[in-house]
């Protein structure tokens, strides 16, 4: 009996930990289906890592240039290739960048960001 106890127990907790983590996944799906101006980005630079590229990037929108930063696996990236940005278009700081020209959760890389004003490190 005291076995079946600590069985029983011990799934209880497996369960609760398991629907923790799906709650704990499905809460931090950010929205980003306001995204949806695409503008060209410049890559200001790309640093290359082990594995990857650390990039600045600038973009430009409604006269202001924006600055962000992102890394990318350099299987998926290649620096000369061309960065966009998906914006909101009534907060167009508030973005996330893409190797696509195409807005959506499929083509965004990462979380939404907020672009700088000025280059990082300045």
């Amino acid at each position: 009996m005291k076995g079946c106890l600590i069985i029983l127990g011990i799934f209880a907790a497996i369960v609760a930990i398991f629907a923790g983590v799906m709650w704990f996944l499905a809460s931090n799906d950010e929205d980003q289906s306001s995204l949806t101006s695409t503008y060209q980005a410049e890559v200001v630079s790309a640093d290359a890592r082990a594995d990857r590229y650390d990039v600045v990037y600038s973009y430009e929108a409604g006269g202001t240039t924006y600055y962000g930063t992102e890394w990318f696996y350099k299987k998926n990236f290649n620096p000369g290739a061309g960065l966009h940005v998906c914006a909101d278009p009534d907060s167009p700081a508030r973005h996330a960048p893409s190797i696509s020209k195409d807005c959506g959760a499929s083509s965004l890389s990462g979380g939404t960001r907020t672009g700088k004003t000025t280059p990082p490190g300045k």
